[in-house]
């Protein structure tokens, strides 16, 4: 079914005027548009959240001993080999790395990020905000 024709000023030809189906489908297209915009500026507020929401004590899951303190970007207190040192850390994807402040990758230490917030090092065992 053809639309109503209309004259274009200037213009010789006769051009169909836009249906309804045309006109609809410019307008849904525009949100489309808008959404990774508006996605893109989200990600670093759920990035921060994320980074904020790891932040705490932890304590060895087996024995109970508290064993790492996470707080503002740094490591305020880590148990073992890593005590007394100064460190850092950053969430990258589903994985806490931490390492020294001009450390480079052979010196990183990464956790998992359980779906449950525990942070897990494998067989070496797992870190828990919860006393067991």
């Amino acid at each position: 079914m053809r639309g109503p024709l209309y004259a274009i000023p200037g213009e010789a030809a006769i051009v169909p005027a836009p249906t309804t189906d045309q006109t609809e489908d410019s307008t849904m297209s525009t949100p489309r548009r808008r959404a990774p915009l508006g996605a893109l500026l989200v990600l670093p507020l759920l990035l921060f959240a994320c980074a904020s929401g790891i932040e705490g004590k932890y304590y060895n899951s087996s024995s109970g001993e508290y064993a790492l303190e996470l707080k503002g970007g740094k490591v305020t207190y880590a148990q073992g080999m890593l005590e007394g040192q100064d460190l850092v850390y950053e969430v990258r994807g589903d994985s806490l790395v931490i390492r020294p402040p001009q450390g480079d990758a052979e010196e990183e230490l990464v956790f998992g990020i359980e779906s449950d917030g525990t942070l897990s090092l494998g067989m070496f065992g797992t870190l828990t905000k919860n006393r067991p």
